[in-house]
């Protein structure tokens, strides 16, 4: 039974060294993404957002579709 109850603890302790591993990597991965961002939109102001520049970054230059205009009421 002690080594039953051992074995269990050591287990329950290993889930939650998991959860505070899955929360530091969360945590961790969404300071990245708003860096990557912040520096996406560094580069975009300094090269134009339909810039060729930027591919050489990685980052794919925005493109820019024409409006349509208003809608036509139907019916």
């Amino acid at each position: 039974m002690d080594a039953y109850q051992a074995v269990n603890a050591r287990q329950e302790k290993m889930k939650s060294d998991m959860q505070i591993s899955t929360l530091d990597f969360n945590a961790a991965k969404k300071d990245l993404k708003n860096e990557m961002a912040r520096w996406v939109s560094v580069l975009e102001g300094n090269y134009g957002k339909t810039g060729d520049k930027l591919q050489e970054f990685g980052i794919a230059p925005r493109m820019y579709r024409l409006k349509k205009g208003p809608r036509a009421k139907q019916g």
